[in-house]
């Protein structure tokens, strides 16, 4: 939408269209700190939005089996931008992908059942950086995760039946800060 114009124009997947959107199925839209804009799809992966005069093209980001630096799912949930300029690719069922762009290749994170220290659940359905610098993964089955960037391992907290102070649910699909030093 153009709102000096009022006009919409709308984007599509063009099979015929290498440079068209990865999907139509678009789960999130994020501008980050340089002003690039990002579009996670259902199915196309993670798409970064080109601009050229009045010409719109999308470079697509995907999974490749054979390539470890690649995108870690082609569904893609939700995105965050730290404070670093790291930006975090949250996946159904491929865990979290981490694109430094100076490097512009992924790091993955992923549940691996016999590492307590791994991702709790690789479907990821939040994010949150504290004012430490801390990065909060809230998973849809696996808890509320810290991320510690020094160690690369993750904290998890999750419900526990017996413990009426613990998570009351697993699934963490938002997360917000009060600003009073309290996260929801």
């Amino acid at each position: 939408l153009d709102p000096a114009t009022g006009k919409a124009v709308r984007f599509h997947h063009d099979e015929a269209d290498p440079t068209s959107l990865g999907s139509d199925s678009v789960m999130t839209v994020y501008t980050d700190s340089q002003g690039q804009t990002w579009v996670g799809t259902w199915g196309g992966g993670l798409d970064l939005v080109q601009r050229d005069g009045d010409r719109v093209t999308f470079v697509h980001n995907r999974h490749d089996a054979f390539d470890p630096s690649s995108l870690s799912a082609d569904i893609i949930w939700t995105l965050y931008e730290d404070r670093s300029g790291i930006l975090w690719a949250g996946t159904i069922n491929g865990g979290l992908s981490k694109l430094n762009p100076e490097m512009q290749r992924f790091s993955l994170y992923r549940n691996h059942p016999d590492d307590p220290t791994s991702l709790g659940f690789d479907v990821i359905g939040s994010f949150y950086e504290d004012p430490q610098g801390g990065l909060w993964v809230g998973t849809w089955g696996g808890g509320l995760n810290f991320f510690d960037r020094t160690t690369g391992k993750f904290t998890h907290y999750v419900n526990d039946p017996a413990d009426p102070a613990s998570l009351i649910e697993n699934t963490v699909s938002g997360m917000f800060d009060d600003g009073r030093g309290h996260l929801w």
